[in-house]
């Protein structure tokens, strides 16, 4: 077993920003050989300074996030397997909430201020997927990772989920417009990221997904790049910065002097669905489509979900009281609580004898190491 130490983790950090910058180099060599001007010196300057010190708060913030996730897992609904159909459950309930994440990083002003800075390069390449805002912690974005976690799956899962979500991103920031066929349907691509990212009237507000671009169809925000116009980046009406503190900070200015005035009370929110009654109802008709599959996905993959559900409540307090030094996993805290029998409550004892042959069931299924 793999032991994660402050080291082990530091080292995968390097790693990873060792692939990243070797990419980029790799982007920057391509693009001078096919004598094109992908990169700017002064804005790569400006989205690897914002990268590292993004880098090193977020391994500050590493316990912060941990706190709400791990609580969120110690009441989880069921205990989630992580095989083949598992995983694809965690998959798809993690594109779902990403997008309404996303979506919500460009509806909601404290978000908006964070994930701005990601929009504020004027060239889309590869180092541009690294210009992340400084701020996120504090706008509260990860809350969006607790509805993943209730079902059951485990935080560490959860969080490999959103780093490979995270990966994928990074390549399709490259300066192409890949078209990937059929495959486009589906998937989140170049070509439809470049969309998302372009200030154009027509480009704002569209195409939310990571590495699925179902929801964005379902919603009706996904857009296709516009023919009779050239696509253009950066923050629609904010003036072009390579100050990183600008940077991060400009729409946290904006918001404070709209508060001073008022207007972010006076000001309506922006319409999230289209103004047309009819086209108002058919998206919220997709909308609750798509988040009653999500959500039904994971207690569907859950083994005996509703009895797991009553064990788990039904012993959740005696659990606590004399297993909370215990390891959850492999019958650990079932063992525990046997071998504490004479102290638990009533409730809890009249279940074991069924929680017993929920784990055999779950060894003979081969879910659950003997």
């Amino acid at each position: 077993m793999i032991e994660f130490t402050n080291h082990t983790l530091i080292a995968g950090r390097v790693s990873v920003a060792a692939v990243a910058v070797g990419l980029m180099a790799l982007e920057f060599g391509l693009s001078r050989f096919m004598r094109r001007k992908v990169y700017d010196a002064r804005e790569t300057t400006a989205s690897l300074a914002i990268a590292l010190v993004h880098g090193a708060i977020r391994a500050g913030e590493a316990a912060l996030r941990a706190v709400p996730l791990a609580f969120v897992y110690r009441h989880r609904l069921f205990d989630m397997p992580l095989d083949a159909a598992g995983i694809l459950g965690l998959f798809l309930l993690g594109e779902f909430f990403y997008s309404w994440r996303h979506r919500a990083g460009h509806r909601i002003a404290w978000l908006w201020a964070s994930h701005a800075v990601h929009h504020s390069a004027g060239r889309l390449n590869l180092s541009a997927a690294v210009r992340l805002g400084w701020t996120g912690g504090i706008s509260g974005g990860f809350l969006f990772l607790l509805p993943i976690v209730w079902p059951g799956y485990p935080p560490l899962a959860v969080l490999a989920m959103v780093a490979a979500n995270l990966a994928y991103q990074f390549v399709i920031h490259v300066d192409a417009p890949i078209r990937l066929g059929p495959l486009e349907w589906i998937f989140n691509t170049p070509a439809h990221h470049r969309v998302h990212h372009g200030a154009n009237p027509a480009c704002l507000d569209r195409n939310y997904g990571g590495v699925l671009i179902v929801f964005d169809r379902l919603y009706g925000t996904f857009a296709q790049a516009p023919k009779d116009e050239p696509l253009r980046f950066g923050v629609a009406g904010a003036a072009r910065s390579d100050n990183p503190f600008r940077i991060n900070f400009r729409e946290w200015a904006v918001i404070y002097s709209r508060a001073r005035r008022g207007e972010l009370w006076r000001r309506p929110a922006r319409p999230v669905w289209a103004a047309d009654d009819r086209k108002r109802r058919e998206s919220m008709k997709r909308i609750l489509f798509a988040a009653g599959v999500c959500l039904l996905v994971a207690p569907a993959l859950a083994q005996n979900p509703m009895e797991m559900m009553r064990i788990r409540s039904a012993c959740q307090a005696d659990a606590s009281a004399f297993c909370g030094g215990v390891k959850p996993g492999g019958g650990r805290i079932l063992a525990c609580l046997q071998g504490n029998q004479d102290k638990l409550s009533a409730s809890c004892r009249s279940v074991l004898p069924e929680a017993e042959k929920l784990k055999n069931d779950a060894q003979a299924a081969g879910k659950l190491p003997k």
